[in-house]
């Protein structure tokens, strides 16, 4: 190693801690949305969010189902009971 170059890393500095640093000297981020939308042109964009549910998400979801199985079947049932009698008289 040539000691007047300026690094980060010590003289006596170990191979792994080179290895876990990548031999990286410096990160350069350099992030250009327009740049990269212009050079792959996507036909479209999505994204995924990923949620664990929580104890209130899930009891909402219940009550959610529950209402809406009880708003559902309070037009079903008496079609179908309707529709049992009108068979069963035929």
């Amino acid at each position: 190693m040539n000691a007047s170059l300026i690094s980060r890393f010590q003289l006596n500095t170990s191979i792994q801690l080179l290895v876990d640093a990548l031999f990286i000297e410096q990160w350069h981020f350099n992030v250009s949305y327009p740049s990269f939308y212009e050079q792959c042109a996507p036909t479209y964009c999505h994204y995924t969010v990923n949620e664990h549910n929580n104890a209130l998400h899930v009891v909402s979801q219940i009550l959610g189902l529950y209402g809406g199985l009880t708003v559902s079947l309070r037009f079903i049932v008496p079609l179908i009971v309707e529709l049992y009698y009108i068979l069963k008289s035929v």
